[in-house]
């Protein structure tokens, strides 16, 4: 069996079409359709049953699926392998990491880095999706989670402190005395994935009026600037700002959560990833007051609203 044919193969075989094989294997239609319809006439059997709704895998289908998936994993076990014995301080690095800590923290050391490694090409995404790293979409993560994938390599390398804030004209604007469930609240939707921020919130004011939902950080960020209401945010992210405040309430503020530096384990014997997480990892190391919410450098000042 020719690997040209099984990796088309396997296209067809998890799309479940032409098109969708296409699109993923970057070809057209047209070459999709010869090259299965060359790979069935070579093996002198149908492996795929047509129907307007698409391929679904014939019984002698399945079981080229399965020798495929199998010269598949060990194709990517050698490449795994081969690259994790890449020496050479030059290459590509994919990093993925939010929107919130490429502009507000990563950006200026990653700029640094990168100066200082010229041959090192470094692709960052920073959208709000997360690349598995376990199947290759990237090879470096910067996650902000408590329980990373325990299948990847890497560390915490900081605490990340939340406090609630408020921006000074929205809190000029209030009535004096209000408590905390009676604020303005900005949060990400309720129907999404459950988040810390909102489970936090709930805990004390399951009724508190929500005025404002929003998906990112930096849409919360911007909406909060904007004098909407009272949100959680990273002391990182609010702190340096003087238009913002942060809350002094008797309630338990929102739980720390860790930052880590994640990789696969076999890329971390690669030089340029090697290097790349002792340098990023040094350099967060020294923002650390800053991300626990302990700089005196803050242009943040506190305000007390009772429960």
């Amino acid at each position: 069996m020719n690997w040209d044919d099984l990796r088309i193969f396997l296209a067809v075989a998890r799309m479940g079409s032409l098109h969708g094989a296409a699109r993923n294997l970057g070809v057209n239609h047209s070459t999709v359709f010869r090259r299965i319809t060359s790979f069935e006439e070579q093996l002198g059997t149908r492996l795929f049953n047509r129907s307007p709704t698409g391929y679904t895998l014939t019984l002698p289908g399945k079981r080229v699926l399965r020798a495929a998936e199998r010269m598949e994993a060990e194709a990517l076990e050698v490449s795994q392998e081969i690259e994790g014995q890449d020496q050479r301080l030059s290459g590509l690095i994919r990093v993925t990491m939010s929107e919130v800590l490429t502009q507000y923290l990563l950006m200026p050391r990653i700029a640094e880095f990168q100066r200082a490694y010229p041959d090192i090409k470094l692709e960052i995404n920073s959208d709000e999706l997360n690349l598995d790293i376990a199947r290759g979409e990237s090879d470096i993560a910067f996650r902000v989670s408590n329980a990373p994938p325990n299948t990847l390599f890497g560390r915490r390398i900081s605490d990340i402190r939340f406090a609630i804030y408020g921006s000074r004209d929205y809190l000029a604007r209030c009535q004096p005395n209000l408590t905390l469930p009676e604020h303005d609240w900005i949060e990400t939707p309720r129907d999404r994935t459950p988040n810390a921020s909102n489970q936090w919130m709930e805990s004390f004011a399951p009724n508190a009026r929500v005025v404002c939902q929003v998906g990112t950080g930096l849409s919360k960020l911007a909406a909060l600037k904007n004098g909407l209401g009272l949100t959680s945010l990273p002391c990182f992210l609010c702190d340096p700002d003087p238009t913002l405040v942060r809350i002094n309430t008797d309630i338990p503020p929102p739980d720390n959560m860790g930052l880590w530096l994640l990789t696969r384990d076999e890329l971390r014997k690669t030089l340029r990833m090697r290097v790349f997480m002792e340098k990023m990892g040094k350099a967060i190391e020294s923002e650390r007051a800053n991300l626990e919410g302990t700089s005196t450098d803050t242009a943040a000042s506190e305000f007390l609203i009772q429960q």
